[in-house]
């Protein structure tokens, strides 16, 4: 499963300033940090925008986290790195199954994000 499949940068809550962000985040929380508060905002967004119960977004969160290939994976950079530089909301649709429409929830999603440190 490509979780990050089709969605790029740019284009959802955080626009055109996702990845700059993404880079004070890491600087300022270390990989550690932003894995653990990158993975609560994908378990939050299943919780309250998909409607899952905690305990099965928390799974499902796992679960994804458990496949991602770990340690380098050649010259490019690997899946970890690069799933990162997606945003939370489009990682728990995919989990969940079902596109939103961001718009419609982009206030939202964004105080979801800043309480996990992430906007």
């Amino acid at each position: 499963m490509m979780a990050a499949q089709g969605h790029g940068h740019g284009g959802g809550v955080c626009g055109a300033v996702w990845d700059h962000h993404i880079s004070l985040v890491a600087g300022s929380l270390g990989m550690a940090g932003l894995a653990a508060s990158f993975w609560a905002a994908v378990q939050d967004c299943l919780v309250e925008f998909h409607h899952l119960e905690r305990g099965v977004a928390a799974a499902q969160v796992t679960s994804l986290w458990r496949r991602l290939p770990k340690g380098p994976s050649g010259d490019g950079p690997s899946f970890e790195d690069m799933i990162y530089h997606e945003e939370p909301w489009y990682i728990a649709c995919n989990l969940a199954g079902t596109e939103l429409p961001l718009r419609q929830y982009q206030p939202a999603c964004h105080d979801l994000l800043k309480r996990n440190g992430l906007a």
